[in-house]
């Protein structure tokens, strides 16, 4: 079995809106073309492969020695076992519209799931899977609050937005004081 996580393909879109832009400064148009095929290519994938409905998180999408997609990665109790920063990532990309995004802006914001008393959690807190104190499992990774809050403010959401920075900006004092 070989997967594709949803957070390499949601940062070649970032990048190749990146790129889309420096070739626009730079006066080259026919590269813009190429980066657009690409960016488009790669949000199909994710929301035609990757999206969980159950969920409402993208997922690893797998798959077998021949390309074919053969689902989801799932827990042996059949939970998402993408819950969290890498399966809210496609937000972050802006690769997701409608009901979807609004699923995994209810996750971010959820103090149940991924709104931590640190920041957004690198895992939802309620998976199954979630620890409190591993490297991945349960820490708030400070670069991935500085993606999540830029994604809000450019979305609209200022007041949530304001909250990420604050909540980060609090426990790095606190740190720093301690």
């Amino acid at each position: 079995q070989y997967s594709c996580p949803c957070l390499s393909t949601s940062q070649i879109i970032r990048a190749g809106k990146i790129m889309k832009m420096v070739a626009d400064s730079l006066g080259r148009y026919d590269d813009i073309k190429v980066y657009d095929e690409d960016i488009e290519y790669s949000t199909k994938a994710l929301n035609d492969l990757a999206w969980d409905e159950e969920s409402g998180y993208f997922g690893y999408t797998e798959y077998d020695e021949n390309g074919n997609v053969t689902g989801i990665m799932r827990t042996d109790d059949g939970e998402n076992f993408n819950k969290g920063m890498d399966g809210i990532y496609p937000i972050v990309a802006g690769a997701v519209d409608g009901e979807r995004k609004k699923r995994l802006l209810e996750h971010i914001k959820n103090p149940k799931e991924m709104w931590s008393a640190a920041g957004v959690s690198a895992v939802d807190m309620s998976a199954s899977y979630y620890f409190d104190d591993g490297y991945w499992n349960g820490n708030v990774w400070m670069s991935h609050q500085w993606f999540i809050w830029k994604t809000m403010l450019d979305m609209g959401e200022a007041d949530f937005a304001f909250e990420i920075a604050k909540r980060a900006l609090d426990m790095w004092k606190k740190e720093t004081d301690f």
